[in-house]
């Protein structure tokens, strides 16, 4: 598999290199070829994630499925065989970060919550080490918010006002229960000023805790902690601007805006809280006279103006937000010469035409390209576009589904404007047939359910899907996003999109004007077009991730800062007797690049001089994988706000009638078993050669059985450990290690604490020093190079005194490398047996059933099954998620009928 991944990159390396060499003429005929050599040469990965729900309480599994695909065909993609996926905190703080193996073809993991979690809104970030070195603005990110039952019991009203100085904040909370409303007045509450320092709330006023914040925390997330019958609970809350306003951005049909000529010009309007802000306004020329009498944003602030601009004139909009806030732009004035793509949609047909300025009397040759996710859909000279009425018109069949680009070019393609539009081929819709073996279902009862999945000549489709089933009384619906808006939409555009699955819902016909106000306010931007027009591909500065790697660097050398060239390294696993070698390269690097091995692997990397001496310094790179962050506003719009608290209140109803009531409302508890023992102290300071394959002893039990005077004694009651006397020279030796009975014996190779010792060094320690001893022979004396070739005898210290301490050895390193995750499934009871139905604790389960991997074919259909719970207030729901082998996407929401 490594062989295949290097013979890939290196073609496209030759590729690149015949390209440049050739210096192909560039000419309009050579835009297709250009842009296929770029997809050849920097192939792109997309990638959308399905979680089992959106909303999570403290101690829960966050389940998902990582949807890998070609950014171009929407098939699985082929080239990283692992995904990492991060979890980060309010503040944007890595709290998990997880490594995922490709498995049966598909990515599948899950993220554990601890208990300790603060509620709040989290970040589930997920990506490639390819699309993290090649493509940070398209790394797929997901707002969970996790929760635990004391903050669903309370609710907190925040108030935040502007103080004295400039950047202070006052805050005002104050505690209610959330079943009656009542005040409450915590024992304790505590903010955090700056990372971990907490500094206490000391005043109470009428029930209210008010502060004063000297800087605004970072993205503006209030984060503090509250302790109510000796319970304490940290929380984020979000803080709104203090000041209420909106700014309006504009963006002229094209890139610029041609004079003399019926323009459109896309507007968008932003609060303070990063949210769009619907706006009405008018607009007027400098003579005073009104162009547009009203105009209103379509969706989240977003609009269109249209209007015929006058070059002699200038232009501007007065606006009014819902608030009644009043702003005057100035908008954009004339590109002189301007020569822009317009489209617009009709009926089932996209009609694209030129507007060029009133005062642009060349009719220089023009030509039209249109991409679809960087694929060339259509590339042509556009005869006689200077006439009236000379608009293109092309069917939208004839198009996939996803962003298209237009671009206009000169002869030398040279790029004079760009337009985006939304292409809906319904031929690729798909049918999802979901059937259930019966209409409802009652508490503890098995639903067998049947997925088959066609296209529009209902022939049936070879698909791989993940399945969610939930109670939406305790689950809240994730309506911002899915696969289609992911895959289709966002991953296409930089920035943040508001709402994205809006557009996917509902009549599309209603949503297509919106959808294309919201795409003349973007870009696409994968590739360096105006690169790629010039015949100049982009290349990438990494390679997919196909294998695990451990790599470093090799020093010699009195100073030890000379690479070491040919010099060998050696590695191993600790809990394995395999080992493999390799050598420096010619700078002193080397890399172990062949090898697979899960999460809390830890490996021993040894270098040393080709003559086997530790003379050297080893240094092991570190991950370069650091926090990357696209921020979106975690701000919640007021009918959100009033919709969750509602659901709040539900959910404490549901969840204080079960199990996971009883295990957040514990009262106070005598535990009376005895602690759990803690790992011994020394543990961190074994060495790296210890295993578990090797024979061991704790020094305390060689004293307790022996009683020895020292070291040495201690040492002849090892198992598979002699004594060698001659004289004043006294050591030990491994006879297993000795085959031909040499005289005198070979000596063993001696470690405390993982530095090597002479044999003498052991007469000045005490026994009561040593932790544990451990006898290495057989075949992991090979991981140990030349001085182990007779064995050796690992000493491992406790509470050594100082003079006594050694330095660890420069060319030995113990790390921990994040491994890939080991596949555990997702848990769902049977109710099988009688007695399993009439069992008195409540089964409350948020998430009824998930499973990452769903498969239909042509000919057989997907299945699954699961139990219901205790909750049959309202219908289960069922999400669908995935995609068909020729790259189809999928996405269906049903109900399963419960009473």
């Amino acid at each position: 598999m490594k062989h295949v991944g290097i013979y890939i990159f290196l073609s496209l390396f030759i590729t690149v290199t015949i390209i440049r060499g050739n210096e192909k003429e560039i000419t309009p005929d050579s835009i297709p070829e250009f842009f296929l050599q770029q997809q050849n040469i920097f192939p792109q990965e997309k990638i959308y994630v399905q979680t089992d729900k959106s909303n999570y309480l403290v101690g829960d599994t966050i389940w998902f499925r990582a949807f890998l695909v070609d950014a171009c065909m929407h098939t699985l993609s082929t080239l990283s065989n692992f995904v990492y996926a991060d979890l980060l905190d309010p503040h944007n703080r890595l709290v998990d970060r997880i490594k995922i193996i490709k498995e049966n073809g598909i990515f599948q993991g899950y993220l554990d919550l601890p208990e300790d979690l603060h509620s709040g809104d989290y970040r589930l970030c997920v990506y490639t080490r390819y699309m993290y070195k090649e493509q940070k603005e398209y790394l797929f990110q997901k707002k969970l918010t996790i929760d635990n039952y004391i903050s669903m019991r309370y609710s907190v009203e925040s108030v935040f006002k502007s103080g004295d100085r400039k950047g202070e904040l006052i805050a005002d909370l104050h505690f209610k229960e959330f079943n009656n409303g009542k005040s409450i007045i915590p024992d304790k509450v505590e903010f955090y000023e700056k990372e971990d320092k907490v500094r206490q709330v000391p005043t109470v006023q009428d029930g209210h805790f008010v502060f004063k914040l000297e800087d605004t925390p970072p993205e503006n997330m209030l984060h503090f902690q509250y302790t109510i019958g000796g319970r304490t609970q940290g929380q984020y809350i979000y803080i709104p601007a203090s000041k209420k306003d909106y700014d309006v951005s504009f963006f002229p049909e094209g890139g610029e805006l041609p004079g003399g000529t019926q323009s459109r010009i896309a507007f968008k309007a932003l609060n303070t809280d990063g949210l769009g802000e619907d706006i009405r306004g008018v607009v007027l020329n400098s003579l005073g006279d009104t162009v547009v009498k009203e105009f209103r944003s379509l969706h989240l602030g977003m609009g269109i103006i249209r209007f015929f601009y006058d070059p002699s004139l200038s232009y501007y909009m007065v606006c009014w937000n819902r608030q009644g806030l009043k702003k005057e732009y100035t908008l954009p004035s004339v590109t002189p010469n301007a020569c822009t793509l317009s489209a617009y949609w009709r009926k089932d047909n996209l009609y694209i035409s030129i507007n060029k300025d009133s005062r642009n009397t060349t009719n220089k040759p023009l030509y039209l390209t249109i991409l679809c996710r960087g694929k060339i859909l259509y590339s042509k000279r556009w005869e006689k576009y200077w006439e009236d009425g000379n608009s293109l018109r092309f069917s939208q069949r004839s198009f996939p589904t996803g962003v298209l680009q237009l671009l206009l070019t000169d002869e030398n393609n040279l790029p004079l404007s760009e337009r985006l539009v939304f292409s809906l081929n319904k031929g690729e819709k798909t049918v999802v047939n979901f059937q259930t073996n019966k209409k409802y279902y009652s508490s503890r009862e098995q639903v067998k359910a049947k997925i088959e999945v066609l296209d529009q000549q209902n022939i049936p489709l070879s698909t791989t899907l993940s399945v969610s089933v939930t109670d939406p009384n305790v689950v809240r619906m994730d309506t911002g996003m899915n696969i289609l808006s992911t895959l289709l939409l966002t991953s296409e555009l930089k920035g943040y999109i508001e709402s994205p699955a809006y557009y996917f819902s509902g009549d599309y016909a209603e949503k297509q004007e919106e959808l294309d106000a919201l795409l003349l306010t973007q870009g696409w931007s994968r590739y360096k077009i105006a690169e790629v027009l010039q015949g100049k591909a982009g290349i990438p500065g990494s390679s997919p991730e196909t294998f695990q790697q451990i790599k470093g660097m090799l020093y010699q050398g009195i100073s030890q800062n000379k690479p070491a060239p040919n010099y060998p390294v050696r590695l191993f696993a600790t809990a394995s007797e395999k080992f493999v070698e390799s050598e420096t390269q010619e700078n002193g690097s080397f890399c172990f690049d062949n090898i697979l091995f899960a999460d809390g692997t830890i490996f021993v990397v040894q270098g040393s001089t080709p003559k086997g001496k530790s003379q050297v310094l080893l240094e092991v790179e570190k991950d370069s994988l650091g926090i990357t962050v696209n921020p979106f506003p975690l701000a919640v719009r007021e009918p959100e706000r009033e919709w969750i608290q509602a659901e709040t209140e539900k959910k404490i109803q549901i969840l204080s009638q079960g199990d996971i009531a009883r295990t957040y409302q514990l009262g106070e508890v005598e535990v009376t078993a005895s602690r759990i023992k803690k790992r011994p102290f020394f543990y961190m300071s074994k060495s790296p050669y210890s295993s578990e394959f090797n024979k061991s002893i704790s020094g305390k039990d060689l004293i307790n059985r022996y009683h020895p005077g020292s070291v040495m004694e201690m040492l002849q009651h090892l198992t598979g450990v002699s004594i060698w006397r001659d004289g004043p020279t006294v050591y030990p030796y491994i006879p297993s290690e000795n085959p031909f009975n040499a005289i005198p014996p070979p000596r063993a190779y001696l470690l405390m604490d993982n530095v090597p010792i002479d044999a003498n060094e052991l007469n000045a320690l005490m026994p009561q020093y040593i932790a544990e001893m451990e006898v290495v022979k057989g075949g992991r004396i090979a991981t140990m190079g030349a001085n182990g070739v007779a064995g050796a005898i690992l000493i491992t210290t406790s509470m050594l005194p100082v003079d006594q301490k050694v330095v660890s050895p420069t060319n030995i390193q113990t790390i921990a490398p994040i491994g890939y995750q080991v596949i555990k499934e997702f848990y769902s009871p049977k109710y099988e047996a009688k007695e399993q139905k009439n069992y008195s604790q409540r089964d409350n389960r948020s998430t009824l059933y998930w499973s990452p991997d769903v498969r239909t074919t042509e000919s057989k259909s997907g299945e699954f099954q699961f139990y219901t719970s205790d909750q049959t207030f309202s219908p289960y729901v069922i999400v669908l998620e995935g995609l068909s082998e020729e790259g189809k996407l999928i996405y269906w929401k049903g109900e399963i009928s419960v009473k």
